[in-house]
């Protein structure tokens, strides 16, 4: 075991807080030496720590991403959403786009504002969220 992943165990293990540019260096010494496992738990616990550090913020959400879950029910047909996209997603290069059918409801760089226009619009059918590249 090396260096870096006593210290990461030990840190989990006894609640020891410390800095976050130590938890900075563990989290990418443990991915240098290809331990993926506790360094996703180094980075779930230092993203809890301290939220307002934007490297440990990201490699948490890197190395611990959310899950797809999929919903009991009707499964709807996207196929107008998907050939709107086809058509005009040159226009909206690195943006967030709802749609519902052939029809933009709302568009921007942050999904928060997409979020935040289609909770405020009364829609008819659910809104598809797709970041354009």
């Amino acid at each position: 075991m090396s260096t870096a992943e006593i210290t990461a165990e030990a840190i989990v293990q006894e609640e020891h807080r410390g800095s976050p540019e130590e938890y900075v260096r563990m989290i990418e010494a443990l991915l240098d030496s290809e331990k993926f496992a506790a360094a996703r738990q180094m980075a779930a616990r230092a993203a809890g720590l301290f939220s307002d550090h934007p490297w440990l913020s990201q490699a948490n959400r890197v190395l611990n991403p959310r899950k797809a879950v999929s919903r009991p029910g009707k499964t709807s047909d996207r196929q107008r959403e998907f050939s709107w996209l086809r058509k005009h997603s040159s226009e909206y290069r690195g943006q967030w786009v709802a749609l519902v059918g052939d029809e933009l409801v709302a568009h921007s760089e942050s999904v928060e504002d997409v979020l935040g226009e289609v909770e405020a619009r009364r829609l008819n059918g659910r809104p598809l969220f797709h970041r354009v590249d």
